[in-house]
């Protein structure tokens, strides 16, 4: 049966869609460009240089208010938009990447909101820039300094958790920005929204026709949460998403090129081999990156090794490959001392996460930090359980890319519904992968988890709040949260058990 044709209108659905999705934009432009406030951090000297700003210093009641819309009306938007899909909507891809990469670039051209992130990242970029260890050196450290200045509590105490490439970037930034905290933002948050970019032209570039590219720019590219969080939050995790995105790609291509050659001269064979030998190292060499990023995506590295289970030649050549990368960065950057800290961190439990009711309880009954010992472990047995119930149950991949994408999802969905500390923009790491297999119930639960997360860390700065709005947003985040995402993963689990077995031939 042949696709219906396209149509940038389409059915009342996709139409209502593109409208709150519009609808969520603006709303979380609108609190990023109004000027200093609760979930924007203020910045000085620009002069003609973005980001720019009002300067209207809006009320706090106001610009977590429009947060919340534009969050309601994105997800409301995004899940109207995928059913739509589901049922003949048919909108151009071309003009749903033009409006992802207008808005990115909107995005980037005003301040940072809703995180202060990015300020750490800047200096943690400054101290490596002038002989510091950003690994064993905290901003409180320099107090003289105006880049270590711009950060705000808690994370003034804190040293960088981030991986060797995610502190070159910092480090190459903050030497030519120097003390300007202005430009060393901008230029972060603007190598961040080419990510995001690189990532959307990626998913477009290898999707599966014009269905998979439409699915994909609304699953990445012109999701308005993602975009919220990675471009206008100025998330780093961008880069690392890059990198899983073009090592699934690199395994199809080195499949494809192994497979082709099997029927070809001896000649062709050894050519196919020698394709598929160089994308399993290259692959690895780019899952490598993205753990040199964050150690998270050594999550999807866990996907893409059980991929290739069945491949004992090709997973080494993976393992070497990321190998390759990894071990020499982090020893470059004083190896067990650059883990510290992200090791450190992997043991809270984030104030949204449905483990801490859980953890105050078995805190105020054996002591402070008690709960981490227990709960670390039962994390852990929970995302082994639950990445073996996904791989059975998630839907099979798009052709082309044949097990490598719905593999690496397994893990990373399942870090997710499991993980005790999870903050919104860790969606990332799953909707590129969701974007390349086929569409089922699966969507919801991930654009379920990610606009409670976002809805539960509004704001997600640090700063003082009506007594009225500071009991909401408590709520929210210490009540609303947890409860929600225990539903959703009790939700996933009955889901994924009772799902029968995916057909994929290649898992």
């Amino acid at each position: 049966m042949p696709s219906p044709a396209p149509t940038t209108s389409g059915t009342p659905a996709g139409r209502l869609a593109l409208i709150l999705i519009g609808a969520s934009l603006t709303g979380y432009w609108l609190a990023a460009v109004a000027g200093p406030s609760a979930v924007s951090h203020e910045l000085s000297g620009g002069g003609a240089l973005p980001p720019y700003s009002l300067g209207r210093h809006p009320s706090e009641l106001f610009v977590v208010a429009l947060l919340w819309a534009a969050t309601a009306a994105g997800a409301g938007g995004s899940w109207l938009a995928l059913r739509a899909l589901r049922r003949g909507w048919a909108p151009r891809p071309r003009h749903l990447l033009a409006a992802a990469a207008i808005a990115t670039v909107a995005f980037a051209l005003v301040p940072p909101i809703n995180s202060d992130d990015v300020y750490s990242y800047a200096a943690y970029g400054r101290m490596a820039a002038i002989g510091r260890d950003p690994y064993t050196t905290a901003p409180r450290d320099l107090p003289a300094d105006p880049v270590a200045r711009s950060v705000t509590p808690p994370w003034r105490e804190e040293p960088s958790g981030y991986g060797p490439i995610a502190t070159a970037e910092q480090t190459v930034v903050m030497r030519t920005a120097g003390t300007s905290v202005r430009f060393g933002v901008l230029a972060l948050s603007w190598l961040g929204a080419l990510a995001f970019l690189a990532t959307a032209g990626i998913l477009d570039r290898y999707a599966a026709g014009d269905d998979g590219r439409r699915r994909a720019a609304l699953c990445w590219a012109l999701n308005p949460i993602l975009l919220f969080q990675l471009v206008g939050g100025a998330h780093l995790d961008t880069l690392g998403v890059v990198a899983v995105v073009g090592a699934l790609v690199l395994l199809a291509r080195g499949r494809v090129g192994s497979a082709g050659a099997t029927a070809g001269t001896t000649a062709g064979t050894s050519a196919g081999t020698s394709a598929g030998t160089s994308a399993s190292v290259a692959a690895g060499a780019a899952i490598g990156a993205a753990i040199a990023v964050k150690l998270t995506g050594g999550v999807s590295a866990i996907g893409l090794a059980w991929s290739l289970r069945r491949r004992p030649a090709a997973l080494a050549r993976l393992v070497v490959g990321g190998a390759l990368v990894v071990v020499p960065l982090y020893l470059l950057v004083g190896g067990l001392t650059a883990l510290k800290q992200a090791r450190h961190a992997s043991r809270f439990v984030s104030y949204a996460s449905w483990w801490r009711p859980l953890a105050v309880r078995l805190d105020a009954a054996y002591g402070m930090h008690a709960s981490r010992g227990i709960i670390a472990p039962l994390a852990l047995a929970g995302l082994l359980a639950l990445s073996l119930l996904l791989w059975r149950a998630l839907p099979v991949a798009v052709p082309g890319l044949p097990a490598t994408a719905r593999a690496a999802l397994a893990p990373t969905l399942a870090w997710l519904l499991t993980a005790t500390y999870t903050l919104p923009w860790y969606a990332a790491w799953a909707w590129p992968l969701l974007a390349l297999v086929a569409a089922s119930h699966w969507d919801d639960v991930l654009l379920a988890w990610t606009a409670v997360l976002t809805i539960a860390y509004i704001p997600g700065r640090a700063v003082a709040l009506p007594a009225g709005l500071a009991g909401v947003t408590r709520w929210l985040r210490a009540g609303f949260g947890p409860a929600a995402l225990g539903a959703i993963l009790v939700t996933a689990i009955v889901l994924a058990a009772r799902a029968k077995r995916s057909a994929d031939p290649a898992t």
